[in-house]
């Protein structure tokens, strides 16, 4: 079980839709905003196929990606001490 504070849920949730919006989308087209977002437990596959996300991303959204990888949320598991 993971229990992360909404802070931290709610700041990966906007970083990781607005790089969402800032990349392109199938056959290279702008990604249209909705009201959908999503929580992931590795940011990495926005930029997955993606073939340069450099020429797209900031450097403080790709920080954001490489910290919010695979394996991010595991220091939020059992994280039972939010409730202290």
């Amino acid at each position: 079980m993971y229990i992360v504070p909404s802070d931290v849920v709610s700041s990966a949730i906007t970083m990781g839709h607005q790089i969402y919006l800032t990349l392109p989308g199938r056959k290279d087209k702008a990604h249209s905003d909705g009201s959908m977002r999503t929580f992931k437990t590795d940011y990495s596959s926005l930029i997955s196929k993606v073939k340069d996300p450099l020429i797209f991303l900031t450097s403080i959204q790709l920080a954001f990606i490489q910290s919010h990888s695979n394996g991010w949320l595991d220091a939020y598991e059992n994280n039972f001490s939010i409730f202290d």
